[in-house]
C-alpha cells in the first residue's frame, strides 16, 4: 500500500527584522502545511530549525501552533528535531512548549551518554514507521558525538520496520554546494546504517545523495529562507513529498513553494567614487521592475574616493518602494571606504 510523508526543514520562523519579509516567511510555511495536507501525507518530519530563536516572537508562535494544530486535527503527524537555532542551551525553548501542547514529537536527542548509548526510537503507529534523531547543536560538537556513537543497537531496533527515518541536523560531507564546500561537515560513513530515509536539516539548499545500501539522504531547502544570501541564491524554495513502497524505497519530489518574484541588484563600487558609485545605482534601479517583487540590493567593494553615505542608499529604498516593491532587503556590509598608505606603509582610512 505504501507510505506518504512530508520533510521540511530550516523554516526560520520568527526570522528577518523586515515585518513584510517575517510575514512571508511564515505564510510560506503555512502554505507548504497546506500542500502536505493537499498531497494527502501521513506525516510531516521538520529536520530542525523550525525556528530562527528558542524564544520567538509570540504571533509567530501562535500562528504556526494553529497551523498544526489544524494538520494534527485532520490526522498528519509532525515529528520535530531541534535544529542549532532553535535549541536553548539554559531554559525551555519554544520547541519543548509546543511539543507539551500535544502539536508534535520531538524525537530528536542532543546528547548520547554512556557506552552503547543510541537515540530513542519513535513509532508512527498508523503506518509502523520509526524515527530516531541527533538534533543541531552548537559549533558542529555533533561530529564528535557520532564519531563515538555505537549504532548497532539502533540498526537492530529499525529493521523490521516498513519504513526507518533517520533525522539529522548537521552539514554531511559530498551534500554541500559549491559555497560551503569549506565548512566542516560529517562523514556521510558515521550516519547510522539500516535506514530507508535520513531527513536533513541545516543547509539551506535541496539534495539528494543514495548514502549506504540504498538509503536516501535529503535536504528539502528552507520554505522561505532565513537571509539575503537565501532569498537572493536563485535556488528554489520549498518541502519534500516523499513516496515510500512495500519494499520501503523512498522517491522524494520538490514541492516549491513561491511567495514572491525576486529582482536582485548587486553593485560592486570597487575602484569607483561615491559620485559614480550613486549613478550606477539609479541606473541599476531604473531597469529593474519591482512591482509585487522582493528587491534584494547588495552594494559591496571598497571606494576609490568619498564616503558610502554618498550612495544614497534610502532614497533606492523609497524609489523601489514607490514603484510597488513588496519589500527591500538592503545588504551593504561589504561596502567600504576608501584606503591610504601612510609614510610607513599601512594602511589609513581616507574620510572625506
Amino acid at each position: 500500500m505504501g507510505i506518504r510523508f512530508a520533510h521540511m526543514a530550516d523554516t526560520h520562523l520568527g526570522a528577518f527584522r523586515d515585518p513584510v519579509l517575517r510575514g512571508l516567511n511564515l505564510e510560506a510555511f503555512l502554505r507548504a502545511l497546506d500542500t502536505l495536507r493537499e498531497e494527502g501525507c501521513e506525516f510531516l518530519v521538520i529536520a530542525g530549525d523550525m525556528f530562527d530563536t528558542s524564544l520567538p516572537e509570540m504571533d509567530v508562535v501562535e500562528r504556526a501552533a494553529d497551523g498544526l494544530r489544524r494538520l494534527g486535527e485532520a490526522g498528519i503527524r509532525t515529528y520535530v528535531l531541534y535544529g542549532s537555532h532553535d535549541r536553548s542551551l539554559s531554559e525551555k525553548g519554544i520547541v519543548d512548549v509546543l511539543e507539551a501542547a500535544g502539536l508534535f514529537t520531538n524525537v530528536g536527542v542532543l546528547d548520547l551518554d554512556g557506552e552503547g548509548a543510541m537515540p530513542p526510537v519513535t513509532v508512527d503507529e498508523p503506518t509502523g514507521a520509526v524515527l530516531a534523531a541527533v538534533g543541531g547543536r552548537q559549533l558542529t560538537l555533533e561530529r564528535a558525538l557520532f564519531e563515538a556513537a555505537d549504532w548497532s543497537p539502533l540498526a537492530k531496533a529499525v529493521a523490521e520496520a516498513p519504513l526507518a527515518i533517520f533525522g539529522y541536523h548537521g552539514p554531511v560531507e559530498g551534500m554541500l554546494p559549491e559555497e560551503l564546500v569549506r565548512m566542516e561537515a560529517l562523514d556521510r560513513g558515521h550516519l547510522p546504517h539500516g535506514f530507508h530515509y535520513y531527513a536533513l536539516g541545516h543547509v539551506h539548499h535541496h539534495s539528494i545523495e543514495v548514502v549506504h545500501q540504498g538509503g536516501v539522504a535529503v535536504y528539502p531547502s528552507p520554505t522561505f529562507g532565513a537571509t539575503f544570501t537565501d532569498l537572493a541564491d536563485g535556488r528554489d524554495k520549498g518541502l519534500v513529498i516523499v513516496d515510500v513502497d512495500d519494499e520501503g524505497n523512498c522517491d522524494p519530489r520538490h514541492v516549491p513553494i513561491t511567495m514572491a518574484p525576486t529582482e536582485v541588484i548587486d553593485l560592486d563600487v570597487a575602484g569607483r567614487t561615491a559620485q559614480e558609485g550613486a549613478e550606477d545605482l539609479a541606473r541599476m534601479i531604473d531597469a529593474v521592475e519591482p512591482e509585487d517583487a522582493i528587491v534584494l540590493l547588495r552594494v559591496h567593494g571598497t571606494l576609490s574616493y568619498g564616503k558610502p553615505s554618498d550612495i544614497t542608499i534610502q532614497k533606492a529604498r523609497s524609489d523601489l518602494e514607490g514603484r510597488g516593491a513588496t519589500s527591500v532587503f538592503i545588504n551593504r556590509r561589504g561596502l567600504r571606504r576608501p584606503q591610504a598608505i601612510d609614510m610607513e606603509g599601512s594602511q589609513l582610512s581616507l574620510i572625506h
